[in-house]
């Protein structure tokens, strides 16, 4: 896991099980510690088609945003060629 790029906001993993993390973000700027959005990557030597369970754990408006039809977007640079939503 790295959010060492510009706009990466990770801020620490913790391996909670085998496949399993929970991701904390770095707070945002100008707030009283909200954690509105998520940019981070993920390089990994799994095989191919191994589920990982990511778990973000001080997102604060998760709720709000599903309700306002935002969704989460993913890829995958070794095999997707373009942006896909989680459903």
């Amino acid at each position: 896991f790295s959010g060492d790029f510009e706009c990466g906001n990770i801020d620490f993993v913790i391996k909670s099980e085998d496949n399993e993390y929970n991701v904390f973000l770095k707070k945002d700027t100008f707030t009283r510690g909200h954690q509105g959005w998520f940019y981070f990557k993920i390089a990994s030597h799994l095989k191919e088609r191994t589920k990982l369970r990511i778990n973000i754990c001080n997102l604060k408006r998760m709720i709000r945003m599903a309700k306002m039809g935002q969704k989460i977007y993913y890829k995958s640079v070794e095999t997707d060629h373009e942006w896909k939503t989680l459903n």
